[in-house]
């Protein structure tokens, strides 16, 4: 997937550099260490931008907006038991879903942009008729039913133009729930009135099935695959035509919460924390329950380095001196993903990495690290690889070394492989000379000699 999402960013991530348009934020410079194999990966001090633009980002924030939107409208409305008629009646087994559904629907405008059109403005035509139609709901006769939209997402359709080659129709799909059920006479002039008053296409698709794989529909701004015969993609786009439609998207707000949804994301926000998925329990009626959403609060690096209210230990400062960078701060702990070392391994996000930490507070970071590493070596052992960690950070966390025991087999490689006679005092100063080396070597390799061993 790695591999793949890297493909699709290529195209988008020239012709954006070709138009001037941002790709990168700056961050802080950190190091990604592989949790099995232990390899460490130098990450410089930048990142692509968290935009719709480009494939491999807009991943990771429909992956949220499905999570935040799940928690969501789980825990807003109330529950009833699932019913055993169920597509999938095995993760339905005792599980509570709410009483009402949340479902899908689109907006849709009759105009289409040519290329080199100003897209920008009929959005924005589009987006003010759908916001003077839902201010209209609110105080008309319809609103006792409560239709209430979450999230607003643009999506765009190209088509064949015999004047300019290419024309694009902009439509905006949106998450919404009824509270009270319309009759269908009403139903029926309510959709009439909407497309009537405010010249709207008024679409409802019906029930979400899969949060994630609907989300995957509705928020894209172009399509990687076909999925009609002769549909046009962004892919078939010349250069010049492409470069001009994302100059267009490039300052639209594409995504925009609403409502309860809205509030309840900026309470998430100035509370500082996110929705996360979690490992559920299993249950003798349920022994596979797979995950669970659960609201945890975010790693900032004021609770890492033990602020007040951090469960973290404070770092070891002088009174009075100027609080030091917090070394080996683990930052985040990513899924697994696929290596080139032809493992699939979690990776663990380090900031102000170092091998040879003075403080108490680099020392258990390292420890940390440590944790991470037996806990993911014993699943990789688990699912039948047969590898070895190597490197000065494998050397590092190997137990005391018998040269009889093959568990031992992290120091395989290493110098400090001497006579068991020899004088322990010497054996340690080498090994941690061989460390330093290593770390030495590391930054070196990276480029990155302004850290302070």
């Amino acid at each position: 997937m790695r591999e793949r999402l890297q493909n699709m960013d290529a195209r988008p991530l020239r012709l954006m550099k070709e138009a001037g348009l941002a790709i990168y934020t700056r961050t802080e410079a950190m190091d990604r260490v592989g949790d099995v194999t232990l390899g460490v990966e130098h990450l410089p001090g930048m990142r692509l931008r968290r935009t719709l633009l480009i494939p491999s980002q807009a991943y990771g924030i429909r992956r949220q907006l499905a999570d935040d939107l799940l928690y969501f409208h789980t825990l807003t409305f109330p529950k009833k038991r699932c019913v055993s008629n169920s597509r999938d009646t095995r993760n339905c087994a005792g599980k509570l879903v709410p009483v009402i559904p949340l479902c899908v629907g689109t907006f849709t405008s009759k105009e289409h942009v040519g290329v080199y059109g100003d897209l920008k403005k009929e959005m924005k035509q589009l987006r003010a008729r759908i916001s003077r139609m839902l201010y209209w709901y609110n105080t008309s006769f319809y609103a006792q039913f409560g239709f209430q939209i979450h999230l607003l997402m643009n999506d765009f359709a190209f088509a064949h133009c015999s004047k300019r080659e290419v024309k694009v129709n902009g439509h905006v799909n949106f998450f919404y729930t009824l509270s009270k059920r319309m009759p269908k006479e009403i139903w029926a002039g309510f959709c009439q009135t909407v497309r009537e008053k405010f010249k709207l296409g008024f679409y409802i698709d019906g029930p979400v099935r899969s949060h994630s794989d609907t989300m995957d529909y509705m928020v894209k701004l172009y399509k990687a695959e076909r999925t009609k015969k002769d549909e046009l993609l962004f892919s078939d786009l010349s250069d010049e035509a492409a470069i001009w439609f994302l100059e267009e998207l490039n300052g639209m707000r594409n995504v925009t919460p609403r409502g309860d949804f809205a509030a309840f994301r900026r309470k998430l926000k100035a509370s500082g924390e996110k929705v996360v998925r979690k490992k559920a329990v299993p249950t003798p009626k349920n022994p596979t329950p797979g995950h669970k959403l659960v609201r945890t609060r975010k790693l900032s690096s004021r609770i890492l380095s033990g602020a007040d209210s951090s469960p973290f230990p404070k770092g070891s400062v002088r009174p009075g001196a100027k609080k030091a960078p917090v070394e080996n701060m683990i930052v985040a702990r990513e899924r697994p993903s696929p290596t080139a070392a032809g493992i699939w391994q979690p990776h663990t996000l380090v900031r102000n990495f170092t091998l040879t930490p003075v403080t108490e507070q680099g020392k258990r970071n390292l420890g940390l690290l440590r944790r991470h590493h037996l806990q993911a070596l014993g699943w990789a052992q688990k699912n039948g690889w047969s590898g070895r960690p190597s490197g000065a950070l494998a050397r590092l966390f190997a137990p005391q070394h018998n040269p009889d025991d093959e568990r031992g087999f992290m120091y395989a490689n290493s110098p400090r492989l001497v006579a068991d006679c020899a004088d322990e005092g010497g054996v340690e100063d080498a090994f941690w000379r061989e460390i330093m080396a290593a770390e030495v070597a590391m930054r070196a390799q990276q480029g990155g000699m302004g850290h302070r061993i």
